[in-house]
């Protein structure tokens, strides 16, 4: 399956934005905004509060092997993440685990959480990732512009 179809399958049924030039129907993966993560990866978007999609933003996360994600927080969003590629050990709750594709993840708004793929990995962490409402992901569009532009 293609990245595009895994893309249209988790939008369908999101209520289509209401703002007038907002985001079109498809969004090609050559055409989201690809921001990168430090020496970590990148990540992609698609849909998002920027481009007039306020409900959810959709996007990519890939994380090179040994790439950590310290602990944070998104106080009034949740997150998923459908796990393309790879694995990662996630940390939430007090609790590790190992996250590998074909999984999906629920962090609820609120929920303290960090992640590691670990060094020894194969290949890059790749995963669908979802915001409800919009608004964490603008972190990389914000951390492109300080670092000059995104690729």
């Amino acid at each position: 399956m293609s990245l595009e179809w895994v893309l249209v399958a988790v939008v369908v049924g999101a209520e289509p934005s209401k703002a007038v030039g907002g985001p079109p129907p498809v969004v090609r993966a050559a055409d989201g905004s690809r921001h990168p993560i430090a020496d970590k990866g990148f990540a992609t978007l698609f849909y998002n509060a920027q481009n007039g999609s306020p409900d959810v933003s959709v996007g990519t996360l890939e994380l090179v092997p040994g790439a950590a994600v310290p602990e944070h927080v998104h106080e009034a969003s949740g997150e998923w993440l459908y796990v393309v590629r790879g694995e990662v050990e996630l940390t939430t709750m007090g609790r590790t685990q190992l996250v590998q594709a074909g999984s999906v993840v629920h962090l609820p708004k609120g929920q303290k959480h960090q992640a590691k793929v670990p060094s020894t990995a194969k290949e890059s962490f790749f995963a669908v990732q979802l915001y409800s409402p919009a608004g964490p992901e603008q972190r990389f569009v914000k951390r492109s512009a300080l670092d000059g532009g995104s690729p």
